[in-house]
């Protein structure tokens, strides 16, 4: 039997809300446009610590809000279906083995990935939302990579709080699992330093050669006159890269208003960069004086990317303001004149999502062997263990009495949970002593609710209806809630029984309390009194709600063909109701108003139903 999983405490279900919130916001950057986020470990912490479904209502709630910051609904989609895959497989497995925690969440994450979450991502970003093939081969990759290592660094975390910071004998750790996840990471510890490490690296040395490449372009287009800039029109090719120039120059400084003089190949690009373009290179630029600067609209990082232009600016010197002086030449305003060179970023982000591209294929392939070749390694311990702890399983013979099996002492717990199997096999002679307790806690409760049950219809007997009545009518009179009962009598039972027989008369029995106890509500009660009467409680019900309940009862009851071979006959029944005075009424008083308004129904012919309420009794 699995033990009961705890439940969150308030502050701790709003610290992992938090860390999957901004976990998902604030992410690491691997190379331009790839980032790395957390969010999902949180939510996946809270499905391992508590297991049921806190884990999916953390992960619904960071998704909503990634929502609103992304701007579109396919990448929180699958984060979402992730989540809820892993609490239906955890939720399944924590039913059926008191592991609290176990390597096959990490397998059910890679299973996910494989055939759910890549298939989706190429349908949503490729299909839905037209994103290049290359972009959505490297997202898929991505998100998969990113999603099974945050799960494996959730179960790390737990397992280091299992087994080092608060280790518990009910939440123990399998072994198994500990070597899975710590052979998984120290696998993939050395391929994740060194891809980092290499993709920021290359990211470095490609801006550096980019900034270069445009610092070079503005200072050789010093000898290109302003004429020439203007009449080239819309761009300068140079290999195969379209580079744009706007050189901003000062007039004469000895004039008494200097003017400003713009030299530009292509206007209209100048003007859309600065409308609809804004700098982000505080997020992806790691080089002193290049920019990035990237489009306003759109929601995918990737695509705003590859529409988006490096820039640079050089201040160069103005050679027309040079002046002679005594000492020989000097420079005034070596600073009027400033280049602004643009590039379109598109075929660096290309080369390196495609060097991206294959480092992520190359990480996803080695996680893939790795999380195979350790599957196999802890699984092969765990057989090893089980060859140990089988025959302790078996059924052990002692020689020892049974008193003196009381006075061995427990032995200390353990985290490990195939060592806490084989310390429970030790301490198995106190826990039977407790196994036997509750088994006759059972019996004596499984008979004293058959000393409360009629045999012969299976109502409340009449021992249960007092007890039953006294609880009733002091709840009735607290709460002032309306409490009804109903005395029910079967008409010439005692012609039947002389006519058809005692076990024919049985037979009928059984069928009106059949057909009583099913035609009340579920919390009403229905009690044989004695011989052919019945009596019924209804709990908080109006007095014109129980009179449409004893005529339906009268109803129900007359309908009935009660046969047993040749036999076959009807009975109708009547049927007394009366009401609790909350004030003034004790149980007997209240019995007594049910038994004469039933006397009043057998007076008026019988098959009938009669209502004495408290008011016309005081009267």
């Amino acid at each position: 039997m699995s033990a009961r999983q705890p439940h969150p405490t308030v502050p701790v279900f709003a610290l992992l809300l938090w860390g999957a919130i901004f976990g998902t916001l604030i992410n690491l950057p691997v190379t331009i446009g790839v980032n790395i986020v957390f969010g999902s470990i949180f939510a996946i912490l809270a499905l391992l610590l508590w297991q049921q479904w806190w884990g999916l209502i953390i992960g619904v709630i960071a998704a909503l809000v990634t929502w609103v910051a992304w701007g579109h609904p396919w990448g929180t989609i699958i984060y979402v279906l992730e989540i809820t895959w892993l609490s239906v497989a955890t939720n399944r497995e924590s039913k059926a083995q008191e592991r609290v925690i176990n390597d096959r969440i990490i397998l059910h994450d890679l299973t996910f990935w494989l055939l759910i979450g890549i298939p989706l991502t190429f349908v949503f970003y490729h299909v839905f939302l037209d994103v290049d093939l290359t972009p959505t081969t490297l997202i898929a990759l991505k998100q998969a990579v990113n999603g099974v290592l945050n799960t494996l660094m959730a179960v790390l975390m737990v397992l280091v709080y299992r087994l080092w910071i608060r280790p518990r004998p009910d939440q123990s750790v399998s072994i198994r699992t500990a070597i899975f996840a710590f052979g998984l990471l120290a696998l993939l510890t050395p391929s994740l330093i060194t891809w980092a490490l290499s993709a920021n690296q290359l990211v470095k040395v490609s801006q550096r050669d980019e900034l270069n490449n445009l610092i070079t372009i503005a200072h050789a287009s010093r000898s290109l006159p302003d004429s020439f800039l203007n009449d080239k029109g819309s761009n300068f090719w140079i290999g195969r890269e379209r580079i744009a120039i706007e050189r901003e120059r000062k007039g004469s400084a000895e004039s008494s208003q200097a003017k400003i003089l713009k030299a530009n190949s292509n206007p209209a690009l100048f003007r859309l960069l600065d409308r609809q373009y804004v700098d982000d290179s505080a997020k992806y630029v790691t080089q002193k004086g290049l920019t990035l600067l990237i489009p306003q609209e759109g929601n995918i990082p990737l695509m705003k990317l590859l529409n988006s232009y490096w820039e640079t600016e050089v201040q160069t010197l103005n050679q027309d303001t040079q002046r002679q002086t005594g000492q020989g030449t000097t420079l005034a305003n070596a600073d009027d004149v400033i280049t602004r060179v643009v590039s379109p970023a598109a075929p660096l982000i290309k080369k390196l999502q495609t060097e991206s591209l294959h480092t992520f294929g190359l990480l996803g392939l080695l996680l893939l062997v790795g999380v195979l070749i350790t599957e196999q390694l802890a699984r092969l311990l765990e057989n090893e263990i089980q060859k140990l702890l089988k025959p302790l399983l078996a059924e052990p013979r002692t020689e020892l009495s049974e008193e003196s099996s009381m006075l061995m002492p427990t032995l200390a717990v353990t985290a490990i949970s195939e060592f806490a199997t084989m310390i429970s096999l030790i301490n198995m002679r106190i826990r039977r002593i407790n196994q036997l307790t509750l088994e006759l806690a059972r019996s004596r409760d499984q008979m004293a609710e058959l000393s409360m049950t009629d045999a012969l219809t299976g109502c409340r007997n009449r021992r249960d209806f007092h007890l039953r009545l006294g609880e009733e009518v002091a709840r009735s009179r607290r709460s002032h809630h309306p409490l009804m009962g109903i005395l029910i009598d079967i008409d010439h039972f005692k012609e039947v029984n002389d006519r058809y027989g005692h076990p024919f008369g049985d037979k009928a029995l059984q069928a009106v309390a059949h057909a009583i106890s099913t035609g009340i509500r579920a919390i009403d009660y229905c009690f044989r009194y004695g011989g052919e009467e019945f009596v019924i409680l209804l709990i908080d019900c109006p007095q014109d709600r129980a009179l449409l309940i004893a005529e339906s009862l009268r109803l129900k009851v007359k309908e009935l063909r009660i046969s047993s071979g040749d036999l076959a006959t009807s009975v109708s029944v009547s049927l007394g109701v009366a009401s609790l005075n909350v004030d003034n009424d004790d149980a007997d008083t209240f019995l007594a108003r049910m038994d004469k308004a039933l006397y009043m129904a057998k007076r008026r012919g019988r098959n009938s139903v009669v209502v004495v309420s408290a008011d016309e009794d005081d009267q």
